[in-house]
């Protein structure tokens, strides 16, 4: 889609441009219209966007879980010695 196919009726696109640029931000209400007037799954959404606003904490933590899945499916001792 181009900016002014997302943002029309919502915003104007030079407001909208900023938003994808990061210069401007986009309140609640507009993203939530734009996103329900284009059929974008809120889920979908909420998951693409989460590593941005995730602390570094919890990314962290998110990583130890992932790499501790894996040990524990592979049934791999070494790796889950050096996850715990």
């Amino acid at each position: 889609m181009t900016q002014q196919e997302m943002c029309e009726g919502i915003l104007s696109r030079p407001f909208y441009a900023k938003v994808e640029s990061g210069k401007n931000r986009i309140n609640a209400e507009s993203l939530f219209k734009i996103l329900f007037a284009r059929q974008i799954d809120l889920v979908e959404f909420g998951k693409l966007v989460q590593g941005t606003y995730d602390s570094a904490e919890n990314k962290a933590e998110k990583r130890y879980q992932s790499q501790m899945n894996v040990a524990v499916s592979t049934k791999d001792l070494k790796l889950m010695e050096k996850y715990c």
